[in-house]
């Protein structure tokens, strides 16, 4: 039994600071600038499939938008 496929990685281009929510009412949440979810009370991170940030420092290299991303921008058009 192999390790799971962790996708998720701390995003230091998103402005959303979860870790200044500790104290408050609330666990999870989605991010109000990037969409992916987030803990109050821990660091940032960003899943490459639901990011929303155009050239977001989660997306693989090369990767301008997520496939998620890509659909949103379509949907608004």
């Amino acid at each position: 039994m192999g390790l799971p496929d962790i996708r998720t990685k701390m995003s230091r281009k998103c402005p959303e600071d979860p870790e200044a929510l500790c104290g408050q009412p609330i666990g999870m949440y989605h991010c109000p600038d990037c969409g992916c979810m987030q803990v109050a009370c821990c660091p940032h991170v960003c899943d490459p499939d639901e990011c929303l940030l155009e050239d977001c420092d989660c997306l693989p290299e090369g990767i301008h938008k997520s496939p998620n991303r890509l659909a949103w921008d379509e949907a608004l058009s």
